[in-house]
């Protein structure tokens, strides 16, 4: 709430500031120099808007309330076109946390008159049960208005919109009441909860905040039931549902046993029209392609009375507002590829326009930081060459003499002489680098021998081991193990090793062998499955 400033109404005197008319003007004036309202009395121009809360079957009182339409402008026009429109209608309180908030706008049934109550089968064909209870219409979700215009705090009897956790602009048709000074709490958590609108002072028990404490008053032990646990979990809406009459123990309401709310503006100079509005889209021309840059599209909207918001899918996810009305604009930043932006426009009665779309394509670049190191070169792509996202490319690598591939590295690693890859659809950069080194085959060619053995020696365990190897990592040789011979052939593969399998001794082998390139006496170290290790 804006902070209370004193000051002295000079020129008046004792007696004459006891006349009403006198102490009236006085207090309007300095209302005026201030740019203030006393608390509880409403501004000329703001919105008031009532709540006839009914408890069953039986009127329980009225609150009436200020819209704040100057500070929060597009936040009071969302709750009025929820109002205009009908949506809330039959819509009734459905969470009561005593001290803290009673909320509403998110759902309504059928027959508020039916005594059926939800049962736990959840028959979808009970059209006058609980169970068919129906979500208020989304007309869309809200930028965040918090600390759009003055700070409205949210105090005992002001009303806020709901909205989801960890999602700032996700208000639509629900809203709450303070029951209690949530300052600290709800003007700090998930972008801080909107403020529109404060109760008007109270005249007598059946009105403003004194209904707002009939909620504070409500007990989890009688009159706020968890149908989750008293239905079933697809009620997990309603885990502290007030209910119009003692509930103990606490039994399945009925339709008569729910608060509901009757709203409406007490000082509506808005028109209805008669005809559903209409909507065009000017820009882009579809399937236009665009390049690295934000997408904005744009149009313009008509009614034959007034236009309450314009609002689009992107490729058919969750609706949302453009910015402005009768000439309105979305600016996106879209995924690569094709997108389709549908629009259409609604009236204050909720009457909607014809749905009309676009789709265009979208795709960036980035350019391509190629490094070569060593003697060799790259061919397919080139340094500083714009990648697409989303697209695919082909890299070969020419060594030089008596060179090799050791690797690439940067957004891709691989030791492939043509390497094909993708440039993610998220990248901000791209970089390759190709590090060709000497080739070890040639360095290293030539005869090895060496032995196995096992950290237990014993005869069955022990061989010797000779081994030829070509300049092209070609490998030949054999084992010695006992009183028998194995003769092998294989190949070194890029990484340097190779795996040979065979029958040693009687027993089927599997030997793993490793070229070390970076010792200058070439040694090749492996094993022997079976606990021996190979040293050659």
């Amino acid at each position: 709430m804006p902070s209370r400033v004193s000051i002295g109404c000079r020129g008046v005197s004792d007696i004459a500031a006891k006349a009403a008319g006198r102490l009236t003007a006085c207090v309007a004036l300095l209302a005026l120099l201030a740019g203030l309202v006393p608390e509880g009395v409403a501004q000329s121009s703001n919105t008031i808007v009532r709540f006839e809360v009914i408890r069953g079957t039986n009127a329980l009182g009225v609150v009436d309330v200020e819209m704040f339409d100057q500070e929060k402008p597009e936040t009071v026009r969302n709750f009025l076109l929820y109002v205009r429109s009908g949506a809330y209608s039959n819509s009734f309180f459905h969470r009561d946390v005593p001290g803290f908030i009673v909320q509403g706008g998110g759902f309504t049934v059928t027959d508020p008159s039916s005594t059926n109550a939800p049962t736990a089968t959840n028959s979808p064909t009970a059209t006058n049960q609980f169970a068919a209870y129906k979500a208020v219409t989304d007309f869309g979700k809200l930028t965040n208005e918090f600390l759009v215009g003055s700070r409205m705090s949210n105090t005992f009897g002001t009303i806020a919109m709901a909205k989801l956790g960890d999602d700032a602009n996700s208000a639509s048709s629900q809203w709450f009441f303070n029951l209690g000074n949530n300052t600290t709490n709800l003007d700090n958590q998930n972008g801080g909860f909107t403020v529109f609108g404060r109760v008007l002072a109270s005249t007598n028990a059946t009105d403003g905040t004194n209904v707002l404490a009939h909620f504070n008053r409500l007990s989890t032990s009688s009159t706020i039931v968890n149908l989750a646990t008293l239905v079933s979990n697809s009620f997990g809406a309603f885990t502290d549902l007030p209910v119009a009459s003692s509930n103990t123990p606490p039994r399945i309401p009925t339709y008569t046993g729910l608060y509901y709310t009757r709203i409406s503006i007490l000082n509506d100079s808005y028109v209805p029209g008669t005809n559903a509005p209409t909507i065009a889209i000017t820009s882009p021309v579809p399937y236009t392609r665009f390049t690295n840059q934000v997408v904005t599209i744009t149009g313009t909207a008509t009614d034959d009375s007034e236009l309450a918001r314009v609002t689009y899918r992107v490729n058919g996810g969750a609706q949302q507002i453009a910015v402005g009305t009768t000439n309105w604009s979305i600016p996106l930043a879209p995924n690569i590829g094709l997108t389709t932006v549908s629009v259409e426009s609604i009236d204050f009665e909720g009457r909607r326009s014809t749905t009309n779309s676009v789709t265009f394509s979208y795709t960036a670049w980035v350019p391509l930081n190629l490094l070569v190191l060593g003697e060799g070169r790259v061919t397919g792509v080139t340094n500083g060459q714009r990648v697409e996202l989303g697209h695919s490319y082909v890299a070969t690598v020419k060594p030089g003499k008596k060179q090799i591939l050791e690797t690439w590295s940067g957004s891709v690693t691989s030791r492939a002489s043509t390497l094909a890859f993708l440039v993610p659809t998220n990248a901000t950069n791209f970089s390759l680098t190709a590090q060709f080194a000497a080739d070890p085959f040639i360095r290293l060619a030539g005869t090895y021998h060496g032995i196995i053995r096992s950290n237990t020696p014993a005869l069955e365990n022990s061989g010797l081991v000779t081994l030829s190897m070509s300049a092209k990592g070609g490998l030949s040789g054999r084992i010695r193990h006992r009183t028998g011979t194995y003769s092998f052939t294989g190949k070194l593969d890029t990484n340097y090793s190779t795996t040979l399998q065979g029958n040693i001794g009687g027993i089927n082998r599997s030997i793993s062998l490793k070229l070390d390139t970076t010792n200058s006496a070439g040694v090749i170290t492996g094993s022997v499955f079976g606990n021996s290790t190979a040293e050659i």
